[in-house]
C-alpha cells in the first residue's frame, strides 16, 4: 500500500508541471506528455482505493474510485493523443489543470491529516457538536471523537478526513479557478465552497443523530445494516449527490465558459466513436 502512495504524488507533481508548461509552453507537445504520465501514475493509485470502502459497507466509493483508475487511463489516452491529434488539446489540458488544482488541495491536507496534523476533522466535529447542541441534543466531544448521549446510552462516532467535504470543496474550487470566466463570476461562484461546506455539518449531524438513535437498526438496503451504514452509505449518499448535482447547476449557470468546457469534455468519447466509423 505504501507503494501505492508514491505513485500520487508523482502524478501531482507530473500534473502541476503539465498545468505550468500549459500556461508558458502552450503549443508544446511536452504538457500532454507530462500530464499523459501523471494520469496513468494517477489510475495506479485509485486501484488501491476500493478495497479499504468494501471492507466498511461503502460500495458506492468503492465503485467509484474502482471507476477512477479507468477514466484516468482515458484521460491519459486522451493526453498522449494530444501529442499528435490536436483535436482535443484543449479539453485534455483543461482536465490535467483540474487535477493538478484539486489534488494540490485534497492530497497535502490528506497526508497532513494521516499525520496526526488534523485541524480540518477537530474544526468539523467541533461545528457539528456545536449544532447537535444547538437543536438540543446531548453530545461532548473529545478531539475529533463526538460522544452521542441518549438517555443510558452512549455512542462514538469519529469524525474522518472524509467527513470534512474537503473532496467536494476541493473539486469546486479547482473548475472555478480552471475556467476562463471573469472574476467578478469566478466570485459569484465560491459561494458553492462554504455551501458545500455547511451543508456537510448537516450531514454529519444527520448520521450522528441516526447513529445515536439507532434509527435504521431493523433495516437493511442492499446487503448494507447497522443504523451507521445505512445513514451514512445510502441517505446521507444520495442527499450528497442531490445537493452537489444542484450546486453544480449552479456553478455551470454562472460560469458560462466553464459550461462550455465542460459539454466540450463529455463530448469527447462521442466524437471519438464517431471519428472511428
Amino acid at each position: 500500500m505504501i507503494g501505492y502512495g508514491y505513485f500520487v504524488w508523482i502524478a501531482l507533481f507530473l500534473f502541476l508541471l503539465a498545468a505550468v508548461f500549459s500556461v508558458y509552453r502552450r503549443d508544446s507537445r511536452i504538457v500532454h506528455v507530462v500530464g499523459g504520465v501523471g494520469w496513468l501514475l494517477f489510475g495506479v493509485y485509485w486501484l488501491s482505493v476500493p478495497e479499504g470502502y468494501i471492507e466498511i459497507q461503502d460500495y458506492f466509493n468503492a465503485v467509484l474510485t474502482g471507476s477512477a483508475s479507468f477514466l484516468s487511463w482515458a484521460v491519459g489516452y486522451l493526453e498522449f493523443r494530444s501529442v499528435w491529434n490536436a483535436e482535443f488539446r484543449e479539453e485534455s489540458v483543461f482536465l490535467t489543470r483540474l487535477a493538478a488544482i484539486a489534488g494540490g488541495i485534497y492530497f497535502p491536507l490528506a497526508y497532513l491529516a494521516g499525520g496526526g496534523f488534523d485541524f480540518l476533522q477537530v474544526l468539523v466535529a467541533h461545528n457539528t457538536a456545536f449544532i447537535l447542541e444547538l437543536i438540543g441534543m446531548s453530545v461532548d466531544r473529545y478531539g475529533t471523537t463526538l460522544v452521542y448521549l441518549d438517555g443510558s446510552s452512549m455512542t462514538n462516532i469519529d469524525i474522518i478526513f472524509a467527513c470534512t467535504g474537503i473532496e467536494s470543496m476541493a473539486v469546486f474550487t479547482a473548475a472555478i479557478l480552471s475556467s476562463h470566466d471573469a472574476l467578478n463570476s469566478k466570485l459569484k461562484a465560491f459561494i458553492t465552497v462554504p455551501v458545500i461546506y455547511l451543508l456537510n455539518l448537516v450531514r454529519n449531524v444527520f448520521i450522528v443523530y441516526a447513529t445515536g438513535n439507532d434509527l435504521f437498526g431493523d433495516l437493511t438496503i442492499l446487503g448494507i445494516t447497522g443504523s451507521f451504514n445505512i445513514a451514512h452509505h445510502v441517505f446521507a449518499k444520495i442527499g450528497s449527490l442531490i445537493v452537489l448535482f444542484v450546486l453544480a447547476y449552479f456553478l455551470l449557470t454562472v460560469l458560462p465558459q466553464l459550461q462550455k468546457m465542460v459539454v466540450r469534455v463529455l463530448l469527447v468519447p462521442i466524437k471519438m466513436f464517431r471519428g472511428l466509423k
